[in-house]
């Protein structure tokens, strides 16, 4: 994407969500315009930014203008000077991802500019890999590290890409049909069923604890029922923090095992991606032909029956417009936790002394799977000549993950001042943190 890509307009885009379809049975309407642009610019990557003065939002408090244009200024002077430092320094990332720094000052001042904007992401998100630039895509979720990423990639001279022009139909068709095939044998993800668990156990902690000394204080105050009560609800958090603690062991050991099934199977299904793009690309396949996942199910939560007997006013000539079905509002956070908590019996009042019986075959087939990721992790690939040694590791990807440690200099203990303060992240506090001239990460106070 280049940098001076346009863009949509975002008027347009809200007016096309809105005017779309009808709000019929939303109960919240913001959370249904939310979900409906997203899924209509899911596909678009960010406008790339040229600099924080440039996208200033637009507002009419002359006093915040001022404020904002203030703070975009310091900003982007201090872009400007992180990245003049990696350039004086020869950073290892940067010199990773742009190449040696030029010798002509035309050339230059261009390295230093896509330096900044990569220095600019690293110290927006704290990522000080020494050897990698900006590292993997954020997720969506984060919108502010998402755009920033987009915009220092769009910069970067070196990029690791695939390169799929060369190939073929018949070769993109292969390829793409491998993405069917690798994901048949994947492991189920448990993600947000062991986030559930592990807030639930560090929960019933903190209930238990809590009961227990309410317990203790109303005995000594002489007061015997409160005292059992709370003895007795200490005892109920213990015993589900106890339950929580058993499935957040199991969903731990079948996660650790989807994960190493994505590291493994990633280049493939990366391969497969970029097959299908350069396949629609080329025509040959139509925008609406999807890759096919044949992911096996997670965890099968209970389908709510939304369904109502509606009664519609015929009009005069006898016929009548059947009401469309209403619009399924996305799951906030909250209520994606409740619903995973009880599918994993692990809400207050659930006693039962068992796992449930989807915890304990999840975790049997995510075991399996592993079984056959170890298999594939021993396969070695045999030399032309049966007298020479293997060539190395069949499924090396895994291997490449066992980096060795960085050896670096000791780290020589400073005084602190008095006016230290604890380290900032984010875009907010990295605003502030060039306001009072605070020290970063990466970069000397002096530049």
């Amino acid at each position: 994407m280049p940098p001076n890509w346009p863009g949509l307009d975002g008027a347009e885009v809200i007016r096309e969500a809105v005017a779309g379809r009808p709000f019929t049975g939303a109960r919240s309407h913001s959370a249904v315009l939310d979900a409906r642009i997203r899924e209509s610019t899911g596909h678009l990557p960010p406008r790339a930014r040229e600099s924080w003065a440039a996208d200033l939002p637009r507002i009419t408090d002359p006093e915040r203008v001022r404020y904002l244009a203030e703070v975009a200024a310091a900003m982007d002077d201090r872009q400007r000077r992180i990245g003049e430092h990696a350039a004086r320094e020869r950073s290892l990332w940067a010199t990773q991802a742009l190449g040696p720094v030029p010798a002509e000052s035309q050339e230059r001042a261009d390295w230093e500019r896509r330096a900044g904007h990569l220095a600019a992401y690293r110290e927006i998100t704290g990522w000080d890999h020494p050897g990698e630039a900006i590292g993997p895509e954020p997720t969506r979720g984060n919108t502010e590290a998402w755009a920033q990423w987009h915009s220092a990639f769009a910069v970067m001279a070196r990029v690791q890409g695939i390169d799929v022009r060369h190939l073929t139909d018949g070769q993109l068709l292969a390829r793409r049909r491998a993405y069917e095939a690798e994901t048949s044998w994947a492991p189920k993800h448990v993600a947000e069923e062991l986030r559930a668990a592990r807030k639930q156990e560090q929960y019933s902690k903190v209930e238990t604890t809590r009961h227990t000394y309410e317990a203790t204080a109303a005995a000594r105050r002489s007061e015997p029922e409160q005292a059992a009560l709370h003895e007795k609800a200490a005892g109920s958090w213990a015993a589900l923090g106890q339950r929580a603690a058993l499935v957040r062991e199991k969903l731990a050991e079948a996660h650790d095992t989807r994960c190493q099934w994505e590291v493994m199977t990633d280049p493939t299904r990366r391969l497969a991606r970029a097959a299908d793009i350069e396949l629609k690309r080329r025509g040959a396949l139509s925008p609406d032909d999807h890759l096919r996942s044949a992911e096996p199910e997670g965890f099968k939560y209970e389908q709510q029956d939304t369904t109502a007997d509606v009664w519609v006013q015929p009009r005069l000539d006898g016929s009548a417009d059947l009401p469309r079905e209403p619009e399924p509002e996305p799951l906030t956070i909250a209520a994606r936790e409740e619903r995973a908590l009880q599918v994993l019996g692990l809400t207050p009042g659930n006693d039962q002394p068992e796992l449930p019986l989807q915890v304990t075959e999840i975790a049997e087939y995510n075991r399996q799977r592993q079984a056959e990721i170890d298999e594939r992790r021993s396969m070695h690939v045999p030399s032309e000549d049966p007298d020479e040694i293997d060539l190395g590791e069949a499924w090396n990807v895994l291997a490449e993950r066992r980096r060795d440690a960085v050896i670096q200099r000791p780290i020589t203990s400073r005084v602190p001042r008095l006016d230290a303060r604890p380290r900032l992240t984010g875009p907010q506090q990295w605003m502030g943190g060039l306001l009072t001239g605070w020290r970063w990460k990466g970069a000397s106070r002096s530049l």
